[in-house]
């Protein structure tokens, strides 16, 4: 029988619908298999009870403020790392920015979004990918930073994991994706720091989605509400969730998984 489906699936790789036996035969390992659920990480989600509870608009960047409290709630708590799913631009209260960068270097295992953008001709300059870093002052008092987009297939959903991309087309990955340097900073971890080229790694989904606890951002501000145990030595990821309707600032995990 086995032998029988090799030849039937390299014939439909060819086919208009041969990705999709592709992506099916990836989706199909995950049926018969138990969850396999981790205790090592925590989603803290900046969703709509947190934007009502700390007064938070919708259409402007979260105060930094907020964010250096929660990383210095973290420290206090013993999170091995803290990884904010959001890309920190230039602009802002300057302040706040600065306040964010001492807690963040306090923590000393911070890791934050940067982008990958396209830019259209313009002004006599051709088309081009363009990498945006974070704003230096918070880049210099992080761990790393990676790029938070991630590698989409062609029904929207998410099997590879994106390791980053190289510049002007080579084979090299300059820019690490915020998943890959987030596993690299990891105590103890044996993830180098920069991903090996040519590779995409299918992703090994544990559980289904919503299995990795997870708690809203003005809670995780609040021992009495989120107690130092759910914090010590976890994986600590910070971003919106899927079900929010939109906002300014923040990447949203929105695509298909298995």
């Amino acid at each position: 029988l086995v032998a029988g489906l090799i030849p039937l699936i390299h014939f439909g790789t060819a086919l208009p619908l041969g990705n999709g036996l592709i992506l099916w035969s990836y989706d199909l390992l995950f049926a018969p298999r138990p969850a396999l659920p981790s205790d090592e990480a925590l989603l803290i989600y900046m969703d709509e009870e947190s934007h009502r509870a700390l007064n938070q608009t919708y259409w402007q960047v979260w105060d930094r403020r907020l964010h250096a409290r929660l990383i210095d709630r973290l420290t206090d708590a013993g999170a091995r790392v803290v990884v904010m799913d959001i890309v920190f631009g230039d602009g802002g209260d300057p302040d706040a920015t600065r306040e964010l960068a001492r807690a963040m270097k306090e923590h000393g295992n911070v890791v934050i979004g940067a982008e990958w953008i396209f830019q259209s001709a313009h002004q006599g300059l051709p088309s081009r990918w363009e990498y945006l870093p974070p704003t230096s002052m918070l880049d210099t008092n992080t761990a790393r930073h990676g790029l938070v987009h991630l590698h989409q297939g062609t029904d929207f959903g998410i099997r590879e994991l994106n390791i980053g991309v190289g510049e002007d087309g080579d084979s090299g990955v300059h820019y690490p994706s915020l998943a890959w340097a987030a596993a690299a900073v990891l105590p103890d971890s044996a993830i180098p720091r920069t991903p090996p080229a040519g590779w995409d790694p299918w992703i090994n989904y544990h559980a289904p989605p919503g299995t990795i606890r997870h708690v809203s951002y003005h809670t995780a501000l609040d021992p009495a509400m989120v107690p130092d145990r759910m914090l010590k030595d976890r994986a600590v990821f910070v971003g919106q969730p899927q079900q929010m309707t939109g906002m300014v600032g923040e990447t949203r995990d929105s695509f298909r998984t298995p």
